[in-house]
């Protein structure tokens, strides 16, 4: 439990008080609380312990404080929260039909942002506009960062870009325009295997009714669709009814519609895993490769008993009659060779023989430039599938896998590589290079050892700016580079530029996260100097 304290200058009560719970790098609010008091108590679960929260702070009659920060505990102390009056702050602005003339009688309305996608609508009064089609905003504070929607019946909503109040002037928000104009909706229809549905009734019922039908190659255009009515339903024999809304004019709207009762044996991928010693498969892992070229690594799985069943129409569908590849590695035994199959809506069981034999254990040391042990050093293993196809699960954020790292003297073990495997092993730390060993077979049972792998400072660097939606600098933004094996990180300066240094001489992974803006995530190129991250 945690205690929110709320103090006043001047010590009136504290009214109704709205709370949004977000999480550190999240792009949404976890949730909200609505309370009464000078002090309120927010209740965590016991498995938040340890996650980090921003609460967002609404308490009527008051400016928005600062948010403050917390980390989930067991025993928290009481957190106090200072209120300050509001400064007010007027909008004015204008709303117009498509010609520009003034619509007259439409409905404001302000939305107050929490983040960068996320904002409470209504809020406070909602003003209609006069005959000249202007209104006049008077609830704004100092700091609130808001943007205003306008309607009237029959007409597209109008909805500014994200603005700011401040203090000491007049907000002039942009005109919002409104339009009559009806809009056209094409699209194609197919079903989960990537094939057309035609005759597929395409309709909306509200405000208006409007319906079509799919043609043989499943497409389809619904005509002077009105201003807001953008929700479609799309009903085919023989498949489930989807129903979409915000829906764009123009875009090639594409609708996959599942069937109601598919047959089981379609697009069916069998696998038998056979030991050779008639033994029992325990643990076992398959992997599924599209051949290309270049060879792409779809899926994998870890089949109970040696055994796998899948029907997969969304994969083997669309690749009917490509050539695929079936990777698998079974605990005890040798890595058979990959076996070949063509997707199909009837495909070929698979059996594959598995030899016995004892794993292999890789054995090797992490050095600097002067040959002397880096300790801490991560280590990731690279196994090959099907030509360019690896499997590399130590990549991955969200595996729960521990990455091995060097020890004090250096060194690291891998083991239980399976004898028949091509490997290579891949290292590095925050700040450094990323050196690989040479790929080689794992080739009998037994112990490994590689050659020293040599670690250096990473000589690289990557500079750039943040800025949001709008192209206005975002300060105080944290920007990370990182991989598994290390990481670099800085912030932006007050005009929102960054530069990392030591970075390693590769395809870099970047993270940018900041206050009211969902995190970002990219690609960049070591050395690259004018990189632009736009937070929206």
């Amino acid at each position: 439990k945690l205690v929110l304290k709320f103090q006043t200058p001047d010590g009136p009560p504290v009214g109704h008080v709205l709370i949004w719970r977000w999480p550190q790098g999240a792009n949404h609010a976890y949730q909200w609380d609505s309370r009464k008091g000078d002090a309120v108590t927010l209740e965590f679960r016991p498995d938040d312990e340890g996650q980090k929260y921003r609460l967002i702070i609404e308490a009527e009659g008051f400016a928005r404080p600062d948010s403050p920060r917390i980390t989930v505990a067991k025993s928290m102390a009481p957190v106090s929260v200072k209120l300050e009056p509001p400064v007010a702050v007027t909008g004015r602005g204008r709303v117009v039909d498509q010609d520009g003339k003034p619509v007259a009688g439409a409905r404001v309305r302000v939305g107050l942002w929490l983040g960068a996608r996320e904002y409470e609508t209504p809020w406070g009064p909602e003003p209609a506009t006069d005959a000249d089609g202007k209104y006049e905003l008077r609830h704004l504070r100092a700091g609130d960062h808001f943007r205003v929607e306008a309607a009237r019946d029959g007409l597209t909503r109008g909805v500014s870009p994200r603005l700011t109040a401040e203090e000491g002037a007049v907000v002039s928000i942009p005109d919002l325009r409104l339009s009559s104009a009806k809009h056209t909706l094409i699209g194609t229809i197919t079903d989960p295997s990537g094939q057309p549905v035609a005759d597929a009734r395409v309709y909306t019922t509200t405000p208006v009714a409007k319906e079509t039908q799919s043609n043989a190659a499943g497409k389809f255009v619904l005509y002077d669709l009105p201003a807001d009515g953008n929700r479609v339903w799309v009903d085919a024999p023989g498949f489930i009814v989807r129903e979409f809304g915000s829906l764009q004019e123009g875009a090639d709207l594409r609708i996959r519609l599942d069937r109601l009762n598919p047959d089981p044996a379609d697009f069916r991928l069998q696998v038998r895993l056979k030991p050779r010693d008639g033994g029992q498969v325990k643990q076992s892992e398959v992997w599924v490769v599209e051949k290309g070229p270049p060879a792409q690594l779809l899926f994998y799985s870890w089949p109970q008993d040696g055994r796998y069943d899948t029907g997969d129409v969304r994969t083997f569908g669309p690749r009917a009659g490509k050539t695929m590849v079936l990777a698998a590695e079974a605990e005890g035994y040798a890595r058979p060779k990959p076996v070949e199959f063509s997707a199909g809506k009837r495909m070929q069981a698979l059996e594959i023989e598995l030899t016995p034999a004892a794993p292999v254990t890789i054995h090797g040391r992490v050095v600097d430039g002067n040959g002397k042990p880096v300790a801490g050093a991560g280590v990731g293993l690279s196994a090959q599938l099907y030509r360019e196809a690896l499997d590399e699960p130590w990549r991955f954020f969200g595996g729960n896998d521990q990455l091995p790292r060097t020890d004090a003297e250096g060194r690291f073990t891998l083991s239980g590589i399976a004898v028949g495997t091509r490997f290579a092993v891949h290292t590095g730390m925050s700040g450094t290079n990323r050196v690989v060993s040479e790929w080689r077979t794992a080739e009998k049972p037994g112990e490994v050892t590689l050659p020293d792998l040599v670690l250096r400072p990473g000589t690289r660097t990557l500079a750039g700016v943040v800025v949001d939606a709008e192209g206005r600098t975002v300060a105080g933004a944290k920007v990370v580079q990182r991989d598994r094996l290390g990481r670099v990180e800085t912030v932006t300066d007050a005009q929102g530029k960054f530069q990392l240094e030591g970075l390693p001489e590769e395809k870099l992974y970047l993270r940018v996260e900041a206050d009211d803006f969902p995190f970002w995530q990219g690609v960049a190129q070591a050395g690259q100097a004018d990189l632009r991250v736009v937070l929206r």
